[in-house]
């Protein structure tokens, strides 16, 4: 009988060494980050969480990000690099079976596209689900910061919006041109999602987005110089993810109930802590 957390352990310890070369934005924080929510999801709609999970860490591995390269045409550097791709890794893993790595695969082809109707299978839809989710909160907000100091996108435009009517955010994948149009656009995620859990997280973790927004706002309007601007808020941010570090370990290497899990992020995406 196989252990599936062996192999996620496994796995885990795998993309942390080949993505060591790639951006927090898609590297490993963010893989991890994916698969912890995509385990969620799974819990609360009552599927096996392995393959979320697997799809999870395994969703981004891609030589570097054509998608990020192709909507904003900026220069993504090869070194930028993952080391195996996520086809390689499965092929390598034990007690996956042929049927599982089809479908995992089929989920990381299409988990960036918009949804079409209900039809999807319910994998891609927590695997899509969980990435956008991750794009809230500190962590998302970190790998904002890193996109623009890593691929030189522009945190904001000069004379575009900063604050915007929550009911009025870019949907996802669209006319992004900046930083702050990234965060717009993981405003605007929930409201094609399909999955209820996946809306009930957002409304905890986007506050944290709303609130940064909120402090570039001020800080565009006061006109202080942007001298030192991201590299102390990027400190800042990282402060806080290490803080939770104990906590998302546990989140990671344990079965946590669904409703436990809930007063967890609350508990350490609290947005006063920014």
């Amino acid at each position: 009988m196989r252990s599936e957390k062996l192999i996620l352990k496994v796995m885990r310890a795998e993309v942390s060494g080949i993505t060591e070369n790639i951006p927090p934005s898609h590297g490993a924080p963010h893989l991890f980050k994916v698969s912890e929510i995509a385990g969620y999801l799974a819990r609360v709609l009552e599927v096996k969480p392995f393959l979320p999970c697997v799809a999870g860490l395994l969703h981004d591995l891609r030589f570097y990000n054509e998608e990020e390269r192709r909507m904003r045409k900026i220069k993504i550097s090869e070194k930028h690099a993952a080391k195996k791709s996520a086809g390689e890794i499965l092929d390598e893993t034990r007690d996956i079976t042929p049927e599982e790595k089809r479908a995992v695969l089929d989920a990381i082809e299409h988990h960036s596209e918009l949804p079409q109707g209900n039809e999807a299978p319910l994998l891609l839809k927590v695997l899509r689900d969980a990435d956008r989710l991750s794009r809230q909160g500190y962590g998302g907000v970190h790998s904002l910061l890193s996109a623009n100091q890593f691929y030189g996108v522009p945190f904001y435009l000069a004379g575009g919006e900063i604050l915007w009517d929550p009911a009025r955010p870019l949907l996802a994948n669209e006319n992004i041109k900046s930083c702050v149009d990234d965060i717009h656009a993981c405003l605007g995620w929930f409201q094609i999602m399909e999955t209820v859990p996946g809306k009930l997280l957002f409304s905890i973790m986007a506050r944290v987005n709303i609130r940064f927004l909120e402090y570039i706002y001020q800080r565009v309007r006061t006109a202080k110089p942007e001298q030192n601007f991201y590299p102390l808020y990027l400190k800042r941010l990282e402060a806080i993810l290490l803080g939770q570090e104990k906590t998302r370990k546990l989140m990671a290497d344990t079965e946590v109930n669904p409703v436990y899990y809930e007063h967890l992020v609350s508990k350490t995406e609290d947005p006063k802590l920014l």
